[in-house]
């Protein structure tokens, strides 16, 4: 805990009885907003839900702010955003970063597993939820944002952080944005003697002249476009995607990624020794930890013309297949959120947390499977949404490839798999439904591998690899649960000098216009989300 816990969390004011009863009432009910998203905490093993931590859907919901690390600088000052909306009192945490600025210092900190944080929130909550010397928190962009909205409406809002609440005593933060109830707009006609408009002299311009620069809906007419905005905390997409549309009534008409965000120059910054080397690639996606890091081996071993290991092909074989099952409960349980299906959604992440800690729950997760093929619901609401042009299906690779009937897959050209007669799926559905009938059949096909080959590996006890100081080029391919993502590495006397990265995520990126662009908004964003897209893949 930190020496000056909860300075910007804890609410203005003075201990009394009532308060005391009330900071012991909101003790028990913790929710926490978790950046950049509740599947990156899933992928670290932090299922706060089984602790009695509910995970918030929006900052106003929450009393707690969890920041995992990995996080960017673009990222960390949306999180102070967000910290800024969560109603006081408040406590903030982070588990596997140090800082994380513009936020302040946090009040707990701790590495990525949460043995006691329950305890630690409610002890913080009960005991420091009204504090006489709190202060108001606010980064230098909320408050031009706070500025330039007060001047476009016209006054400006003063002492934001002396201003008080007159029930409580408290001081008020400054929020992202003000609205002012009153704003209207003054328009001026031009009249030409009795009163009627001036034809003339330009005072009036026609309707064809007043639309022409405007944007067209889908039926030709000029439009008003309302923009909207998704992420990089929204739940119903992969944590860190962010997502910028403009509307014509319910209908998407343009859409944008946000690049950057999650940047953290990790192309630019790398170590050159061989093995932090494959250390640095393992941290590019929190989500596929196990397939970058085994691409990376691959790539440097070709590089150092090493030979083949037997042993080792079949631990990663067994290691790769309990990751891509993983990633797929995990997506599973982001995708039902945003078709709307609570129960599909408790599932996945019960399985997801039984089958990470090594419960034999293989049937458990198969019934799961036959139950969503059987849902004639989803089939309906699924198999007009999402298509990708066949003419760009050829980009794809990984799950959205062979749900097109595209059988494109890596392992094929990989010697383990070959040696137990691997064959890639192909499905016949190039939409959302087809995407989630496919990685339930990968699924199946994960576990039935991992059954014959789990009893030859010898995971967990696996050698040091004895890199030499040797030269050369080197690459390697590697089916990830997303798609192929492909590493060319240049190594001098034993030194890695430059490497070129591939991902999947980044070419399915080009997919989102694709599937989402003249669909109505709910459509749009479950084609989305059945992309399975990881932005970190895309901002390296």
């Amino acid at each position: 805990m930190m020496e000056h816990p909860m300075k910007y969390g804890a609410r203005k004011g003075v201990w009394n009885f009532l308060r005391r009863w009330a900071a012991k009432a909101m003790a028990h009910e913790q929710y926490v907003f978790p950046v950049p998203g509740a599947d990156v905490l899933r992928s670290y093993g932090l299922h706060l839900e089984k602790r009695g931590i509910n995970i918030a859907a929006t900052p106003r919901e929450a009393n707690v702010l969890l920041l995992v690390g990995p996080v960017s600088e673009m990222l960390a000052e949306k999180a102070a955003v967000v910290y800024a909306q969560i109603p006081r009192p408040r406590v903030l945490v982070f588990a596997g970063l140090d800082k994380a600025h513009p936020l302040p210092e946090p009040d707990i900190k701790l590495s990525l597993k949460a043995e006691n944080l329950q305890e630690e929130i409610k002890k913080l909550l009960t005991q420091h939820g009204w504090k006489k010397e709190t202060e108001p928190f606010a980064t230098e962009k909320i408050k031009e944002a706070v500025e330039d909205k007060d001047e476009d409406h016209g006054h400006m809002h003063h002492g934001h952080e002396g201003e008080q609440d007159g029930e409580h005593g408290e001081e008020k933060e400054p929020q992202e944005s003000h609205q002012n109830q009153g704003e209207h707009e003054e328009h001026e006609h031009q009249h030409d003697g009795g009163g009627g408009h001036n034809h003339g002299g330009g005072g009036f311009m026609s309707m064809v002249a007043m639309t022409k620069d405007m944007p067209r809906s889908m039926d030709g007419l000029a439009m008003e476009m309302n923009p909207v905005h998704f992420g990089p905390f929204f739940p119903g997409f992969p944590g860190g995607l962010s997502i910028s549309m403009m509307l014509d009534g319910d209908t998407v008409m343009q859409v944008e990624i946000e690049k950057g965000l999650l940047c953290r120059n990790l192309m630019e910054t790398f170590p050159s020794e061989p093995k932090a080397f494959v250390g640095h690639i393992a941290t590019i996606n929190p989500l596929a930890p196990v397939a970058f890091r085994i691409l990376a081996e691959k790539a440097v071993a070709n590089a150092l013309k090493m030979e083949d290991d037997e042993q080792k092909g079949i631990n990663d074989l067994v290691l790769l297949e309990k990751e891509r099952i993983l990633s797929h409960l995990n997506w599973l349980a982001v995708f039902s959120q945003t078709i709307g299906s609570p129960v599909m959604h408790l599932k996945a992440i019960d399985l997801h947390r039984q089958y990470q800690r090594g419960k034999d729950n293989e049937q458990a997760i198969l019934k799961l499977i036959e139950q969503i093929r059987k849902a004639p619901y989803l089939k309906m609401r699924l198999k007009t949404v999402g298509m990708i042009p066949k003419n760009l299906l050829h980009h794809a690779s990984g799950s959205i490839a062979r749900a097109g009937g595209m059988p494109q897959d890596a392992r094929i050209q990989d010697k383990t798999y070959e040696n137990f007669s691997f064959s890639p799926l192909q499905g016949q559905h190039n939409n959302a439904w087809g995407r989630l009938l496919m990685r339930l059949a990968e699924m199946e096909q994960s576990l039935k591998l991992i059954q014959t080959n789990e009893k030859l590996s010898v995971t967990g006890h696996e050698k040091a690899i004895p890199y030499n100081e040797s030269s050369g080029e080197g690459r390697a391919r590697v089916e990830t649960s997303r798609g192929i993502a492909e590493l060319g590495v240049h190594i001098s006397a034993g030194q890695v000098k430059k490497f070129h990265l591939t991902t999947p995520s980044a070419s399915h990126a080009a997919f989102i216009p694709e599937v989402a662009e003249g669909q109505e908004l709910g459509d749009a964003l479950i084609g989305i989300a059945s992309l399975d897209i990881s932005p970190w893949e895309i901002d390296l």
